[in-house]
C-alpha cells in the first residue's frame, strides 16, 4: 500500500461532536507541522469520508495549518439516521449540513481560538460551503473550493426534464429510492465504480494513489452510502437554484479559490465559472484535463493542484500573518465560457 494515503497524519486524533439536531458527527483534529498559520476545515463530497483524505490532511499540515475534518451527518463514520435503510442519505440533508458546518466551526474550531479559519472542500462540500459563505459572511477568513458541486451535470437531458422526472418519482412514493439509471450513468460518464459507494472511483492501473484509494474504500464498507435518491436529487436541485438568482454571488466578499475540472462528469461548471467571475475576491484555476475525482489524480496533476492551493494561501498569509485582503482576480481559464 502507498504510505501517503494509508498512514494516519502525525498527531491526528478522532472525536465526536453532537449537532443541533442531537446527531453524533465523527471528526478529526490534526496539528500543524511547522510554524502555525491557522486552521483548515475540510469538507468532503457525497458518500465520502475523511478516512480517504489522509494525504489531503497531511498537505495542509505541512503548509502550517491545523486541520479539522468531519463526515457529514448520515454519511461516512458519522451516525446514520435514515430508517429503515441507514445507507440511504436523507432527502433533506443539505440544509442540515449547512447548519452543522456553522455549528462545528463556531463550537469546535473557533471556540477559544482566534486564529484564521479556512474552509476547504471537494464536490458537495463546496455546495454546502457556498451557502455558508452567503449566510454567514464572517465565519471563514478564506475558502478553497475544489471541483465544487454548485449544480449537477444533467447534459444527458435538459435540466428541466431531469427535475420533472425527479418530482414525479417523489409523487409516486420513491423519495427514498435510488434512481435506477443513476448508477450506470455515474459509471459510464465519470468512471465511478459500483458497490453503491458514491465516493469510489475506478482506478487507473498505473496510478498508485487511485489504486490505493480504491482498495481502502473496498475495505471500509462501514463508511459507504448508497447512490442518491429521488428525494436527495430534488433537494440538491432546489438548493442549487438559490444560486441561480441574479447577483447571488456578487455580495460574497470572502476570498475564495475555485479549482474546476474540464472533464468533470458530475458537476455542471457553469455556476462555478459565474461565481468566479462575479465574486469580488475570487481566484479561478481550471484544469482542462482533470476529472471530478481530482484527489485521486496522477502525480503531475495532483501536485499541480496543490501548488496552486499553496501559492494562493501563501499570498493571503504573507510573512506568517494572515491578511484578509482581495484575492488575486485572475482568470486561469481562457477557454471557459465568458458568462
Amino acid at each position: 500500500m502507498w504510505d501517503p494515503v494509508v498512514n494516519k497524519p502525525d498527531g491526528m486524533t478522532t472525536h465526536k461532536f453532537k449537532t443541533a439536531l442531537k446527531r453524533n458527527i465523527s471528526y478529526i483534529h490534526a496539528p500543524s507541522l511547522g510554524p502555525p498559520k491557522g486552521n483548515v476545515i475540510f469538507g468532503t463530497g457525497y458518500g465520502d469520508s475523511y478516512l480517504f483524505h489522509y494525504e489531503t490532511i497531511k498537505r495542509f499540515q505541512e503548509m502550517g495549518y491545523t486541520v479539522w475534518a468531519f463526515d457529514w451527518s448520515g454519511q461516512g463514520l458519522s451516525e446514520r439516521y435514515n430508517t429503515p435503510d441507514p445507507d440511504i442519505v436523507e432527502d433533506n440533508s443539505i440544509p442540515n449540513h449547512i447548519m452543522d458546518l456553522k455549528d462545528f466551526t463556531n463550537k469546535v474550531v473557533r471556540q477559544d481560538n482566534s486564529d484564521p479559519v479556512i474552509y476547504a472542500s471537494h464536490s458537495m462540500g463546496g455546495h454546502i460551503g457556498m451557502h455558508v459563505l452567503k449566510q454567514s459572511p464572517k465565519l471563514f477568513d478564506s475558502a478553497v473550493f475544489i471541483t465544487p458541486l454548485l449544480d449537477l451535470d444533467t447534459h444527458l437531458a435538459p435540466r428541466k426534464t431531469i427535475k420533472t422526472l425527479t418530482q414525479w418519482g417523489i409523487r409516486l412514493g420513491l423519495k427514498n429510492k435510488q434512481i435506477p439509471s443513476l448508477e450506470n450513468t455515474f459509471r459510464k460518464l465519470t468512471g465511478q465504480a459500483a458497490n453503491d459507494n458514491a465516493g469510489q472511483y475506478t482506478s487507473s492501473r498505473n496510478n498508485m494513489r487511485s489504486l490505493t484509494l480504491e482498495y481502502l474504500r473496498n475495505q471500509t464498507p462501514e463508511a459507504a452510502v448508497k447512490l442518491p435518491t429521488y428525494g436527495w436529487l430534488s433537494n440538491i436541485f432546489m438548493s442549487a437554484e438559490q444560486m441561480h438568482k441574479q447577483n447571488w454571488f456578487q455580495t460574497i466578499q470572502t476570498p475564495v479559490l475555485f479549482i474546476t475540472a474540464g472533464r468533470d462528469g458530475i458537476v455542471d461548471n457553469t455556476p462555478t465559472f459565474k461565481a468566479a467571475k462575479e465574486m469580488p475576491n475570487a481566484t479561478h484555476r481550471h484544469y482542462h484535463i482533470a476529472e471530478h475525482a481530482i484527489f485521486s489524480a496522477s502525480d503531475d496533476l495532483y501536485n499541480s493542484m496543490w501548488q496552486t492551493v499553496d501559492s494562493y494561501l501563501s499570498a493571503l498569509n504573507a510573512n506568517s500573518h494572515f491578511e484578509k485582503k482581495r484575492g488575486e482576480k485572475k482568470d486561469f481559464c481562457p477557454k471557459c465560457p465568458n458568462l
